[in-house]
């Protein structure tokens, strides 16, 4: 009983003595059983409402970026450039079909790819010679499942942040590789570095409690954001995700790692 702990809940004491100690010994493993129970709907219960929320902050993202997009296809219908529209519209309308998935949090590989691809499509359009990139995947890993929207919000700090002081010539690579049992995703660009305190702030996040990301991301005005990808990715990963920003001497470099045991933990 001395070394009793929410790790041992199944050590059930056995006693058959038919004495008082015998009863003590009854009374605890009825006390580990209901423990054990309150603990289970307790953590189902956390889990139901981080689903819930997760939810309600993709619906609160969509509108946002959609409204943003339909302003430039209107722009860009107004001075009747049909080719560029079509293409506007062929990477929104792939944009939005992957982005709900009916419903589904977990996507391919392939298909995260496909997704950040027609974000930055359109991003093109909308910012013009501002920017090119340039993708790999490794082949062995393209049907792995993960959770969605994972690159997008890097890739939209790149060019909201990234690409601030510039005008053209910018560049992001994308790369999804396996290294020493992670998934790992690489999403860097050539603009202005990181600044040292949101570095030092982004590297620390990873460690925090929950608690603190969630009081942290409502402080936050607007926007997505990478405090919300960090939440997101934890609340599903748990300990087996790390996220990590590396300042260059040209550019920025988000390196997020997933352990196998995570991937197939989750998506099962």
């Amino acid at each position: 009983m001395g070394e009793f702990g929410d790790k041992k809940l199944d050590d059930q004491l056995v006693l058959d003595t038919n004495t008082e100690l015998g009863y003590i010994g009854q009374a605890y493993n009825g006390m580990l059983g209901e423990v054990k129970h309150l603990m289970e709907n307790v953590q189902h219960k956390e889990r139901e409402l981080k689903e819930s929320e997760l939810q309600v902050m993709l619906y609160q993202i969509r509108p946002h970026f959609l409204y943003n997009t339909l302003d430039t296809i209107y722009m860009l219908a107004r001075i009747q450039k049909e080719e560029t529209i079509m293409k506007m519209i062929q990477a929104l309308s792939k944009f939005l079909r992957i982005n709900l998935s009916n419903g589904n949090s977990y996507i391919q590989v392939d298909k995260e790819i496909e997704h950040v691809k027609a974000y930055m499509d359109i991003q093109k359009i909308r910012n013009t010679d501002l920017f090119d990139y340039q993708i790999e995947i490794q082949d062995s890993i393209r049907e792995v499942e993960i959770l969605k929207m994972t690159l997008q919000p890097v890739v939209e700090n790149c060019i909201k942040y990234g690409f601030r002081d510039i005008y053209s010539d910018g560049m992001i690579w994308i790369r999804v590789y396996q290294e020493n049992k992670c998934l790992c995703f690489s999403v860097e660009n050539n603009g202005t570095p990181i600044e040292e305190e949101a570095l030092k702030h982004l590297n620390n996040m990873g460690k925090m409690p929950l608690e603190e990301i969630t009081a942290f991301v409502k402080k936050k005005e607007g926007g997505f954001g990478i405090s919300n990808v960090v939440k997101r990715l934890r609340t599903y990963y748990g300990e087996q995700v790390s996220i990590c920003y590396i300042r260059k001497e040209e550019g920025t470099e988000c390196v997020i790692k997933i352990e196998e045991d995570g991937l197939s933990h989750c998506c099962s």
